[in-house]
C-alpha cells in the first residue's frame, strides 16, 4: 500500500499545481480583458502586414503577425508577434503568402508598448482566451478538490492508525 506521507506529499503537490493552473487561467482572462478594452477604447487604424509565423501562444498553436502603421501622432509604429487565430490566418494566407496586405486594427495611444488587435479577429481571439481561461479554472478546481480530498483522507487514515 502507498505510504501515507508520500500520498500526503503528492496531494499537496496536486493542490499547488492546481492553484498554478487557476493562475494560468487568470492570465488568459486578463489577456481577454485587454483585447476587450482595446476593442472598445482603442484608436482605429490600418496596419500593413509585414510578416507572420505559426507559433505557440499560451500553450496552444496559433499564428502571429508583424504589423506596421502610422499612429495618430504621425509616428511610425511596429508590433511583432500580434496574435491572430488560426481561422483568421486561413482567411489572410493562401499558399504561405499573405493575401491581405493591410488589416484594420485598434491600438492604444496611452500604452504604446501594448500590441494592437486585428479588428476582424478580435472577438474570436477574445472568446478563445476566455474559453481557455475557463478550462484552466475547471482543471484547477478539480485538482484542488481531488488534492484536498486526498489530504483529508491521508490525515484521517493517520488518526485512525495512531
Amino acid at each position: 500500500m502507498i505510504d501515507r506521507k508520500l500520498l500526503f506529499f503528492a496531494a499537496v503537490l496536486l493542490v499547488l499545481a492546481s492553484v498554478g493552473a487557476m493562475a494560468f487561467g487568470a492570465t488568459h482572462w486578463r489577456d481577454a480583458s485587454v483585447i476587450s478594452d482595446l476593442r472598445i477604447n482603442g484608436r482605429d487604424g490600418v496596419a500593413r502586414v509585414e510578416g507572420g509565423r505559426r507559433t505557440t501562444w499560451k500553450g496552444a498553436a496559433a499564428y502571429a503577425v508583424q504589423l506596421s502603421w502610422t499612429g495618430s501622432e504621425g509616428k511610425k509604429r511596429v508590433a511583432s508577434g500580434v496574435p491572430i487565430t488560426e481561422a483568421y490566418a486561413k482567411e489572410i494566407l493562401r499558399g504561405g503568402q499573405f493575401i491581405a496586405l493591410a488589416v484594420p486594427i485598434k491600438y492604444s495611444v496611452s500604452k504604446p508598448a501594448l500590441a494592437p488587435v486585428v479588428v476582424p479577429d478580435a472577438a474570436r481571439l477574445e472568446a478563445a482566451l476566455v474559453a481557455r481561461g475557463d478550462l484552466w479554472l475547471w482543471v484547477g478546481l478539480l485538482g484542488v478538490v481531488l488534492g484536498g480530498g486526498l489530504i483529508w483522507w491521508a490525515r484521517s487514515r493517520a488518526s485512525i492508525k495512531d
